[in-house]
C-alpha cells in the first residue's frame, strides 16, 4: 500500500506541475497558483500517508517481536502452555499442533 501511495504522490506531483504550466501559459498567474497550491497539498497528503503507513507497520512488527519475547519468557518460568492457540498476528484458530496460521501464513513458534 505505501508503494502504490508514494507512486501516486509523485504522479500527482508531476501531473500538478505540467498542468500548472499548461493553465499559466493559457490562462495565467491565478491559474498557476492555485494549481501549484493544490498540487502542493496533495502531493504532502500522498507523502504524509507513505510516512504514517510505513511507521505503523515498523510499530507492528516491533509489538510482534515484543510478545515473541514476553511468550518465551513465560515458558521460561512455567506460566504459558506450550503450542499456540491462535495466530499471534491475526487471531486466527491454529489447527491443533500446527505452528503456520492459514490464513495469514505467519509462523507462530
Amino acid at each position: 500500500m505505501s508503494a502504490i501511495l508514494r507512486v501516486a504522490g509523485w504522479a500527482a506531483l508531476i501531473i500538478g506541475l505540467v498542468w500548472s504550466v499548461v493553465n499559466f501559459i493559457f490562462v495565467g498567474w491565478i491559474a498557476l497558483l492555485f494549481w501549484l497550491i493544490v498540487t502542493f497539498f496533495l502531493t504532502v497528503l500522498l507523502f504524509g500517508l507513505v510516512e504514517v503507513l510505513e511507521r505503523l507497520e515498523d510499530q507492528e512488527l516491533k509489538l510482534l517481536a515484543l510478545r515473541d519475547s514476553l511468550e518465551k519468557l513465560m515458558k521460561q518460568d512455567g506460566l504459558l502452555a506450550e503450542g499456540p492457540q491462535q495466530c499471534r498476528r491475526c487471531g486466527t484458530q491454529l489447527p491443533p499442533g500446527g505452528k503456520t496460521c492459514p490464513t495469514c501464513h505467519y509462523v507462530n513458534e
